[in-house]
């Protein structure tokens, strides 16, 4: 919905599944704001849409953070590299991505916790 499909296949690509783990019958990349309790490895992927639609410009304007989470940071920097030149200036169905930013990446807030590095992304589709 609101263009998750299309960035789900976008990121679906072995220079990035590469780089995270299994899980399930596929690869930990969820597209949802929580990482399910299930799934208990360290290399994950988990996406989100974070901005408007942008209705009144025509045509549709789907803004996404991307979560790049690692037990280690520069894996974790090494992951939010491996998505931005998956996804820059990448025609999917009916449109285009392309990446706003790669944050700054944010430490674990405790033992539990992975190191997260967002990158941004805009979908436009017709």
């Amino acid at each position: 919905m609101f263009g998750s499909n299309r960035l789900y296949t976008a990121i679906n690509i072995d220079s990035v599944t590469g780089l995270v783990d299994a899980f399930g019958s596929g690869h930990a990349i969820f597209p949802s704001t929580l990482i399910p309790q299930a799934f208990t490895g360290n290399e994950v992927i988990n996406f989100y849409r974070t901005g408007t639609n942008g209705f009144g410009l025509g045509y549709q304007d789907y803004t996404y953070n991307i979560n790049c989470r690692s037990e280690l940071e520069i894996d974790s920097l090494i992951m939010a590299n491996a998505v931005k030149d998956a996804i820059n200036r990448v025609a999917v169905e009916n449109g285009f991505t392309y990446c706003r930013d790669i944050l700054q990446t944010i430490p674990p807030q405790d033992e539990t916790d992975l190191y997260n590095t967002p990158v941004t992304v805009t979908i436009k589709t017709k």
